[in-house]
This record gives structure tokens, C-alpha cells and sequence, in this order.
């Protein structure tokens, strides 16, 4: 998984893109049969947040991995109704966490996330969504982090926790693999 990941990720390979998002797919179709009860939870309304990677990273990269995961699994996913947040930002600077150790990792991403401030309209409807407030009858809205792999679970912590402060609930994290040192 890792070689798939690296050309993805740092080689912009499409064939090793669509088998992450394949991954992905099969995560989200757990995790929705899981917390409805229905493989195609079909009131469910889904919002998928990608996690995004340091602007340096892209940069270099010339691409958001993450983003253009998340864009292949919606085109990929047309059995549900899914839409895409991207409204994390990083609140202060991130160090590459490919060296470090777990409480390196959770030091670097302490506080590492904010919900940029243009999606307040969305937050608060989100937030009135998930709690049943604005539309009673409608199934809940289910909220998914997105990255491409989950090592500690560090990142999706920061990110969590950023939404948290915003009253919005976390149903869950897909990825596309996890590795055996992931501890959340």
C-alpha cells in the first residue's frame, strides 16, 4: 500500500489513484451500513471533509492528493448523496511527520486545525442537519474525514477536534489503509 500511496501521491499515477479511492469506497460503504443499518442509506445526506496536506507538500507536488481522492470517490460513489467540505485549513505550521514518533506526531499536530471562516454558512447548517433541527423528517447527515492513510491517528484527531469546536459530530474516517501503529 505504501508504493501505491507514494505514486499517487508523489507521482500523480491515475491507476494507483483509482485503487486508493476503490479502498475508500469500500470504507465508506462500511462505515454507512454500519451506522444506518441500510448498504445504500438512501436519505442519507453525506459529507465527506478531506484532511489537507501541508501547502508546501502541494505545492511540490503540483496537486492536493487528498482533494482529487476525495473528487474520484464522489464521481466513483453516484449511489449516494454525497458532497464534498472542504473547509479545514492548517492554524499554524505543520513538520512533515514521515520521521516522527508518536508523541512528536502529536505535538506537531496539537491545534493543527481551523474551519476557514467562508464556510460558516455551512457549519451552521450542518450543525442544525445533524442534530435534526432544521429539516425533523430527514434521515441524519453523515460526516466523514477523508485522508489517504492513517498512521496514528493524530491528524484525524487535530481535525476532529476542530470540528468538535464548531458543534459539528464526527460519524467517522475513511481511508484508504491504516497502518498497525494507528492507536485511536
Amino acid at each position: 500500500m505504501s508504493h501505491l500511496i507514494l505514486a499517487a501521491k508523489e507521482d500523480n499515477q491515475i491507476q494507483a489513484r483509482k485503487y486508493l479511492v476503490l479502498c475508500l469506497a469500500r470504507s465508506l460503504n462500511f462505515a454507512v451500513t454500519k451506522l444506518s443499518g441500510d448498504e445504500k442509506s438512501q436519505g442519507s445526506k453525506i459529507i465527506l471533509i478531506p484532511i489537507p496536506s501541508r501547502k508546501a507538500a502541494d505545492r511540490v507536488r503540483g496537486l492536493a492528493h487528498v482533494e482529487l481522492l476525495v473528487k474520484l470517490l464522489v464521481r466513483e460513489s453516484n449511489e449516494y448523496d454525497i458532497k464534498i467540505l472542504n473547509c479545514l485549513q492548517h492554524a499554524k505550521k505543520i513538520s512533515d511527520q514521515s520521521t516522527l514518533n508518536f508523541n512528536e506526531r502529536e505535538l506537531n499536530m496539537r491545534g493543527a486545525f481551523i474551519i476557514n471562516r467562508r464556510f460558516n454558512n455551512e457549519i451552521v447548517q450542518l450543525r442544525a442537519d445533524q442534530t435534526g433541527t432544521s429539516h425533523p423528517r430527514i434521515t441524519k447527515t453523515l460526516l466523514f474525514l477523508v485522508d489517504d492513510l492513517v498512521t496514528t491517528g493524530t491528524t484525524i484527531q487535530a481535525a476532529n477536534m476542530a470540528l468538535n469546536h464548531r458543534g459539528l459530530r464526527v460519524d467517522g474516517t475513511l481511508a484508504s489503509c491504516a497502518t498497525n501503529g494507528f492507536t485511536h
